[in-house]
């Protein structure tokens, strides 16, 4: 998964960090593996997510990140 942060302006598409920009969001936490289980719920994919990025965007213990999913 890619966290990307957010953009001055909405675009129809998003091209997929590759390289050189690949890397820099890797090198500040963005770039993270996900294990979803199918049991899990909304809230648990959340809190997971929130787990993995919350860190880089200084999110407290109880708080979860907001964030959209690219479709």
């Amino acid at each position: 998964m890619i966290c990307l942060p957010p953009r001055k302006t909405n675009a129809d598409s998003i091209a997929i960090p590759r390289g050189e920009s690949r890397a820099a969001l890797q090198e500040a936490g963005l770039v993270g593996k996900v294990s979803i289980e199918s049991t899990w719920n909304a809230d648990d994919i959340r809190r997971e997510i929130t787990t993995l990025f919350g860190p880089s965007f200084g999110v407290v213990k109880e708080e979860l990140l907001p964030y959209e999913y690219l479709t």
